[in-house]
């Protein structure tokens, strides 16, 4: 079911990634804001998860994961609208991608990739070296987002989901080498150039 994004406030692992659905906002505008997510945006990823997934987190879930010290979660908004979300747990030199969401209307714009770029930037400035996260077999979409990112598939994890589906992981290494920094910014730059611009706001 298609959701309009509802307002940004003032203020079971998986990825998707994907924009695989055309969506009915406006052209995009010429920044997005990444930021951290706060408790106060609760019930705009709760309308989020449950938009996404099948098994969606519930709020118990959802509220610890924003208070972990050890996890950063960020939102995406553009103007007063939340377009998605993606976290991430902080492991000493490891950084995991736990989740990721676009809401159906404002997926096909880049948005689940300024999330990941966001969340890259954030785990090499925390000192990871490889990045880990998994998504399912199926997804295609993702698969080809994470792979122009850099991941390169590590193994098949056996009926990792709920509904019995396998699922890939796979692991973005040299995370703080100079050419995958240089190849980071080249596809910032490149995210700029066909969307507009995006800001991390921490």
């Amino acid at each position: 079911m298609a959701m309009e994004p509802p307002e940004c406030p003032e203020k079971e692992p998986r990825t998707g990634g994907q924009d695989p659905t055309a969506g009915g906002l406006r052209p995009q505008a010429e920044e997005i804001l990444l930021r951290r997510a706060v408790p106060e945006d609760l019930a705009t990823i709760v309308a989020l998860e449950r938009a996404s997934f099948p098994s969606p987190w519930s709020l118990y879930s959802l509220h610890h994961e924003l208070t972990r010290t050890d996890a950063v979660y960020l939102v995406a908004c553009e103007g007063e609208q939340v377009l998605g979300y993606g976290g991430m747990w902080l492991l000493p030199g490891e950084a995991h991608v736990g989740t990721l969401a676009v809401f159906p209307g404002a997926r096909r714009r880049g948005v689940g990739e300024a999330i990941m770029l966001g969340l890259l930037q954030i785990a090499s400035a925390s000192g990871a070296k490889m990045v880990v996260l998994e998504y399912r077999t199926s997804n295609a979409p993702a698969a080809a987002l994470y792979e122009k990112l850099g991941f390169t598939r590590n193994r098949i994890r056996k009926r990792y989901y709920e509904n019995g589906e396998d699922a890939v992981e796979a692991i973005l290494f040299d995370l703080d080498s100079a050419p995958y920094q240089q190849r980071l910014a080249g596809l910032i730059a490149a995210w700029k150039e066909r969307h507009g611009s995006f800001r991390l706001d921490l």
